[in-house]
């Protein structure tokens, strides 16, 4: 027995670096498979009026990148964002763009600067959201789906997934 314990630090001397690196990745694989799980789904939602009666994944994309400005009837789409230190919006970005806020920003402020976009709409939370979607029907915002209201309808319900970056 004395020999095998010799054995087992002998060698774990030797592969700290690499047994580090292992249980860091155990530990990083757990907490993104329990976070997400805790994570909720994100509901883009508009008012009732609102021209879209729902929206694919990649019309939901194209409106938050910018890409999609107009409604059919040539009115301008209003998109309204959480604050940024709100990890829904981190959350949303990502598994709508697979963007981190970050590179989402700069992309959306060089659009911005070119004249292609115009700035969103950015309010403090769920219920910002969707106090400012009820007041305009061509208002597009996200909030957590458990949030969600009668006074409003859901467009597109973004899943979580088991990695959401913090930025």
């Amino acid at each position: 027995m004395q020999f095998f314990n010799s054995l087992v630090i002998e060698l774990i001397g030797r592969h700290r670096n690499r047994i580090k690196i292992c249980c860091v990745f155990c530990i990083g694989i757990f907490s993104g498979l329990t976070s997400s799980s805790a994570s909720a789904e994100i509901a883009i939602i508009a008012q009732k009026e609102n021209p879209f009666e729902y929206l694919t994944q990649k019309q939901a994309r194209r409106i938050f990148v910018g890409r999609i400005k107009e409604y059919p009837d040539g009115e301008r789409v209003q998109v309204v964002h959480q604050k940024d230190s709100q990890r829904i919006k981190t959350e949303f970005i990502w598994l709508l763009t697979g963007l981190r806020l970050s590179k989402y920003h700069s992309k959306w402020a060089a659009l911005l600067f070119a004249g292609h976009v115009v700035a969103h709409n950015v309010v403090n939370d769920d219920e910002d959201v969707i106090e400012w979607v009820k007041k305009s029907r061509y208002a597009i915002g996200y909030v957590n789906l458990k949030s969600v209201t009668k006074d409003v309808k859901v467009l597109y319900i973004v899943k979580s997934g088991p990695i959401s970056p913090d930025d």
